[in-house]
């Protein structure tokens, strides 16, 4: 009888609850997302003339009144926030602030700011499983008191990001800089599955990488590989070192001078990207960026320029205390990043640079190699693209050094076997 009760508990646990969690994380932010990423900041970019370049001078405003009046609180950053739960011996999340921040990562995509809803939408799930872990009275020391915890975070990137597989591995990889918690593998899949499939059924996939195509390998494909791997590799080393040496001056410059200076250079950058392309391509994660990209032939000069304006508006918002997050957009970089060297060396391969490129930026940024292997297996499928992704990914990576876009990433993660496990486990 008690093995029985024991398999029981463990299905309340791991499955059934990340699963709810899961269910209803992916609803609440597929709306959302379908809501303003979607609708407001199509609806706005589709204004005549240059009128939605007054927008972006909102975000900042806006995502400010979010954090004071809702979440009353700016430190740490909503991307930060899952992370320190999980470190957290009491493992609580301040699940109070949850709806202020999600807010604020909403108004920031919305209204044009170069950011995503990644961080909030991370957030809200970890919030949902926090929040049920504290209801329900279940022995969690015996099962790990985050499992539901880290089912909701990989339930809120596999909605948010149209991936099940990256979602999945980002809430047992996230946490450190190098290893991966394989002890909760079954919730974060669970909690990413369903999420999806509320996206699915609700919004539809919106995926920021297109579909790898058919393609030649050669000699050019595998040194424009290894070019890749390094111009990313070298890109998000840069990227986390600018956003380090920016946050250490967020205090240097008065809130309110801070906050007009970065709208006006966000309003800018806007112009120039609309100059440039015809588009407002720094609005947003990175979708209205990759459309215009992917969707015609581009010249390589025109998507170096987007890509260079794009990441500096993110870095901006950033700097100016935004809602938003960095994921897709570190995705978006890597992948404008493969199509300019596709486009230099005149490689016809499928968007398989474009696809390398998006797993290496972003794998290298948040330390994230098996999500971003996994990203390339979403995109392809194919044997010879997913061997030459691991190996650009781990290229990528030893190049990044011991930086991270995600500070409060502790340096490795629990070992499968030995004391750990059993304590965890109740053994």
């Amino acid at each position: 009888m008690r093995p029985v009760k024991g398999l029981l508990s463990w299905l309340l646990a791991s499955v059934v609850l990340p699963a709810a969690v899961g269910v209803t994380a992916g609803a609440a932010i597929s709306a959302a997302s379908w809501l303003f990423e979607t609708r407001l900041l199509l609806s706005l970019t589709s204004l005549p003339g240059l009128w939605p370049a007054l927008f972006v001078l909102l975000v900042i405003p806006l995502s400010h009144v979010c954090f004071r009046r809702l979440a009353t609180a700016f430190s740490p950053g909503t991307n930060e926030l899952y992370i320190i739960g999980y470190h957290d011996p009491d493992q609580t999340l301040p699940v109070k602030q949850v709806p202020g921040r999600f807010a604020a990562g909403a108004v920031t995509a919305g209204f044009g700011g170069s950011q995503g809803m990644e961080s909030a939408s991370a957030f809200l799930g970890a919030g949902l499983g926090s929040l049920a872990r504290t209801r329900l009275r279940i022995d969690w020391e015996r099962y790990g008191k985050d499992v539901v915890m880290i089912s909701g975070a990989s339930a809120g990137i596999a909605a948010i990001f149209s991936s099940p597989l990256v979602g999945a591995a980002y809430g047992i990889e996230v946490p450190f800089r190098r290893g991966i918690d394989m002890r909760h593998v079954v919730p974060a899949v669970v909690g990413a599955l369903c999420a999806y499939s509320m996206r699915l059924l609700i919004g539809g996939p919106n995926p920021i990488i297109p579909e790898v195509g058919d393609f030649s390998p050669d000699a050019l494909l595998l040194l424009a590989v290894v070019l890749t791997a390094v111009a990313c590799g070298l890109g998000a080393r840069a990227f986390a070192t600018i956003q380090a040496w920016l946050h250490e001056r967020t205090g240097g410059v008065p809130a309110m001078r801070r906050s007009v200076a970065i709208s006006l250079a966000l309003c800018g950058l806007a112009l120039a990207g609309f100059l440039v392309a015809g588009q407002w391509v720094t609005y947003g994660a990175g979708y209205i960026a990759s459309g215009w990209a992917f969707g015609s032939s581009q010249t390589a000069a025109a998507v170096l320029v987007v890509l260079l304006l794009h990441t500096s508006g993110t870095l901006l918002c950033l700097y100016g205390q935004a809602g938003g997050g960095v994921f897709t957009s570190l995705a978006l970089t890597g992948a404008l990043t493969g199509q300019v060297i596709a486009t230099l060396l005149g490689v016809e391969a499928g968007f398989v640079l474009v696809a390398i490129g998006a797993a290496c930026f972003l794998g290298s940024g948040y330390r994230l190699p098996v999500a971003a292997v996994l990203l390339v297996v979403e995109v392809s499928w194919q044997p010879l693209v997913i061997v030459a992704g691991i190996g650009a990914v781990l290229l990528a990576v030893s190049l990044m050094g011991q930086r991270t876009t995600a500070t409060a990433q502790q340096p490795r993660g629990p070992r499968l076997l030995g004391s750990e496990w059993a304590t965890t486990h109740g053994q």
